[in-house]
């Protein structure tokens, strides 16, 4: 079985690209228990590098939460908004 999922390619700020995947949540395999097969489902259908994007999902509790693909760890954000988690991503990497 295969995450229920939809998907957007956005800017956040016309600057970062950014990879937007929200659970449907139909009773599927769930978007982040299958993160790797529905992240590289998306990259073969627009023949992008997944690398190249930041990564953020709405999980199936409804809270936004980021895949770092550089590194395939899972970044905890817990916003309300793909744009509120990205924000909140960019905060901290830049407070390193």
């Amino acid at each position: 079985m295969r995450a229920d999922y939809i998907y957007s390619l956005e800017k956040y700020r016309r600057k970062v690209d950014c990879i937007v995947i929200e659970d449907l949540n139909l009773g599927s395999v769930s978007v982040t228990n299958d993160i790797e097969n529905v992240i590289k489902e998306i990259c073969d259908t627009e023949k992008i590098e997944k690398e190249q994007f930041m990564i953020v999902y709405k999980d199936s509790t409804g809270q936004w939460d980021g895949y770092d693909a550089s590194t395939n760890e899972f970044v905890g954000l817990a916003e309300e908004s793909w744009y509120d988690a990205i924000a909140l991503w960019i905060a901290r990497k830049t407070e390193l």
